[in-house]
């Protein structure tokens, strides 16, 4: 009986323990996979717009397909509002940056449309998300390659 509630207690730790790894000073990540992971991310979001308008207009609607298409775009854009909160903000965007204020703009606005997302289906605001993450990117590089 030990045995198996101490599984149970591992199991519910685990995620936690996952979800905190990227808030210790680890020094596993690298910037430019989270910047193509994001990158991804946002591709995934327009190929779900693109799905759930093509659904949409069809006569013969599949709605077991229109909604996973909702939720896959839902999903996609809660991974890049976490990351830019969890990763960027919280850990990589410092205050002494000479950029600093334009980053926090820069991050905001893909917060900012990753959520308009989660409310459209329309690919405009998905360019717009990628716009931004693309202006998010060009600040941050600039960062890493004052030293």
């Amino acid at each position: 009986m030990k045995k198996y509630l101490l599984i149970l207690i591992i199991a519910l730790i685990m995620p936690r323990m996952a979800m905190a790894h990227c808030q210790i000073p680890c020094g596993i990540y690298d910037d430019e996979l989270r910047f193509e992971a994001l990158e991804e991310d946002v591709a995934t979001i327009k190929k779900s717009i693109a799905q759930i308008n093509l659904i949409s207009a069809s006569n013969g609607k599949d709605f077991n397909q229109l909604v996973r298409w909702v939720n896959n775009k839902e999903e996609y854009s809660n991974k890049i509002i976490d990351v830019m909160s969890n990763y960027f903000l919280a850990q990589r965007i410092k205050p002494d940056h000479k950029n600093y204020e334009k980053m926090l703009k820069s991050v905001h606005n893909v917060i900012v449309f990753a959520m308009k997302n989660k409310q459209n289906s329309d690919v405009k605001i998905a360019d717009e998300l990628q716009n931004n993450l693309d202006e998010l990117r060009s600040l941050y590089i600039e960062k890493k390659h004052e030293h």
